[in-house]
């Protein structure tokens, strides 16, 4: 099976990095995913796990950039 995906450059440029980057931003899912699963499973750390909710809410903020970045991806690629 073969599918061909068209775009109106430059007006459909934004729709066009999306799609284009759709694999790379599943990655990034991805890796967040498995960094959530170790927090659960062994804790933020070995021995005291997060202090708040505040913290463990930035902590996962912060890693979601930092994984965008190793993927050479912005939030203000979903922007239209």
């Amino acid at each position: 099976m073969r599918a061909t995906l068209e775009y109106n450059l430059p007006e459909e440029t934004n729709e066009f990095i999306l799609a284009s980057r759709a694999q790379d931003m599943a990655l990034v899912l991805s890796d967040i995913d498995q960094q959530l699963r170790s927090w659960l499973k062994y804790g933020y750390t070995q021995t005291t796990g997060f202090t708040s909710v505040d913290e463990a809410l930035e902590t996962v903020r912060n890693t979601l950039h930092e994984v965008l970045v190793e993927h050479n991806l912005t939030l203000d690629m979903l922007s239209y």
